[in-house]
């Protein structure tokens, strides 16, 4: 909103750089800059040569405002002695997760965006968001391409501008769910793109005779209703990925008990199931073990129990991630295996030290993303048996 400001306001375009500044380090992505650039380019070749000079500062303007905001930060870290930290967690990560930018990966993408039914039905509305403006961005950049500059200036006005950006950031913002194509994924800068979807509706309807304009309406009143029914799923315990409505209506979706973590947070039963054994197995240890070490992919494990300190920095855990980001954390661990310290979740069980001792097989359901798997926990054969002993 900012860029689309009148050139002689700079105030807004030094805040736009401050704004951009802050949602770069939020999320460490560079992918907007590219929307942003191209739109610096498009409003200097559509301007008039006394008024280049005007733009020029103030793209100056948001670069101060965003190299202001960054380079805070990074006095900030120095101070601190965090950069290396910053730098593993922000970049050096995201070199582990080149392998998701895959032709497979991209053609998931490309199957989940012209099919969204086939995984979550609400998917269908981003469906529209994404081939929506990508008309949009087609339609101006087929004018810079096809058009000469004279004639181009003619025909770009101060809203295309504007559709312009929203556009090529609302498309932009798909490329933060190339390898996990979910809900959770699209609701930043893809979002934008609501907005113009209700624009172009509104210019579309205006074009045709009122019989047609229901005809045109129906199929999103559909679609609105469809969707509104997955505002009974507020209770369960995902948002964005709702489970079967058939058991809500039924009550058999319930809260697990004297879990704090998981209050009102509504499974089915084996879930449920699941989340208590582990819960009851990992206190009964909270007096004799000072640590939990997670080695499985699920978050919430390490809160099911606030009675243990906790080794690791990441809430799952990856051994190869965990070798580039935190490189003391491995030998940490180990040590505390060694000295018996520590209770330990595992899915592996021939990762479980010589000296420790299975004491729950449960099988892990099924849950989005992860397939159902066993889950191991041990615990030290010292402290085992004296528990055992004292039951």
């Amino acid at each position: 909103m900012f860029l689309t400001a009148l050139p002689q306001k700079r105030y807004q375009y030094l805040l736009a750089g401050v704004f951009f500044a802050l949602s770069f380090l939020a999320r460490q992505s560079i992918f907007p800059l590219a929307p942003i650039y191209l739109y610096f380019l498009l409003i200097y070749i559509a301007s008039e040569e006394d008024k280049r000079k005007l733009h020029i500062i103030n793209i100056g303007m948001f670069h101060v405002g965003m190299v202001g905001i960054v380079g805070t930060f990074l006095l900030y870290i120095f101070r601190e002695s965090a950069f290396e930290d910053w730098i593993n967690q922000s970049f050096v990560i995201k070199e582990f997760y080149k392998g998701f930018l895959t032709p497979k990966v991209l053609l998931n993408f490309l199957r989940s965006i012209t099919l969204p039914f086939t995984s979550d039905g609400r998917l269908s509305l981003y469906s529209l968001v994404f081939f929506n403006a990508l008309v949009i961005f087609s339609r101006i950049g087929f004018l810079v391409g096809s058009k000469k500059i004279k004639e181009f200036k003619e025909q770009v006005r101060d809203l295309d501008n504007a559709l312009f950006l929203f556009s090529s950031v609302t498309l932009f913002g798909y490329l933060q769910s190339l390898h996990i194509y979910e809900i959770f994924r699209l609701q930043s800068s893809s979002s934008l793109g609501f907005g113009l979807l209700i624009f172009s509706l509104c210019k579309l309807s205006k074009r045709f005779e009122q019989w047609q304009r229901i005809a045109l309406v129906v199929p999103f009143v559909s679609l609105f209703l469809y969707l509104f029914q997955t505002l009974l799923f507020h209770q369960t315990s995902s948002v964005y990925n709702p489970w079967n409505s058939a058991l809500l209506v039924t009550h058999e979706l319930k809260q697990p008990e004297n879990i704090e973590m998981l209050r009102n947070k509504m499974y089915d039963e084996k879930t449920r199931i699941y989340y208590q054994t582990l819960a009851k197995t990992i206190s009964s240890y909270d007096c004799k073990l000072e640590y939990l070490v997670n080695f499985t992919k699920n978050s919430y494990v390490p809160l099911l129990s606030k009675s243990f300190e906790r080794v690791q920095r990441s809430p799952f855990y990856d051994g190869s991630l965990s070798n580039i980001v935190f490189k003391d954390e491995q030998d940490k661990i180990s040590q505390l295996f060694i000295q018996g310290k520590a209770i330990l979740i595992t899915p592996e069980i021939t990762g479980i030290p010589e000296n420790y001792k299975v004491i729950l097989e449960v099988e892990a359901p099924a849950m989005p993303f992860f397939p159902p798997q066993i889950i191991y926990i041990a615990a030290p054969k010292a402290v085992s048996s004296a528990l055992r002993n004292l039951w």
